[in-house]
């Protein structure tokens, strides 16, 4: 049995790149990285206005500790301001920072899983790039 090398090389070049499943595979890991990127960046967006909550509510957490004992002090609800007492404040602003911390450690926590991620895709589309380089020249060398 005889194997001929014009007719394997002509069938490799209808075989195109793009029609491989490794091609197709690495397209998919391509995309799944732009979209864990685009997840990340979503992420950081969002801490960032958890920063900038927090710091507002630290701010005013400092305010309301210059404030004397008997102060009046008034919180918005709605459309309406309420008159609160002091220290309710001071609980309901700790409250808050305390529940905005939580949320930007679960967003760390989201974005250093992502990143981790990324880096093992990074490494996957690396070395299926060099596969795809290997077989292109493969091919290139058979039609020559």
């Amino acid at each position: 049995f005889r194997y001929d090398t014009n007719t394997m090389a002509a069938k490799s070049k209808h075989q195109s790149l793009q029609a491989t499943g490794m091609y197709q595979r690495y397209t998919q890991e391509v995309e799944n990285y732009k979209t864990l990127k685009l997840s990340t960046a979503e992420k950081l967006e969002k801490r960032t206005r958890l920063d900038t909550t927090k710091n507002e509510n630290a701010l005013l957490m400092e305010e309301l500790q210059l404030l004397d004992d008997e102060a009046v002090v008034y919180k918005k609800s709605g459309p309406i301001l309420v008159k609160i007492e002091l220290e309710e404040a001071r609980t309901d602003v700790q409250a808050k920072m305390r529940i905005i911390s939580d949320q930007i450690k679960q967003i760390d926590t989201q974005i250093k899983n992502i990143e981790t991620k990324l880096k093992d895709k990074e490494s996957k589309i690396g070395e299926m790039q060099q596969k795809l380089q290997q077989q292109i020249a493969l091919t290139q060398q058979l039609n020559q």
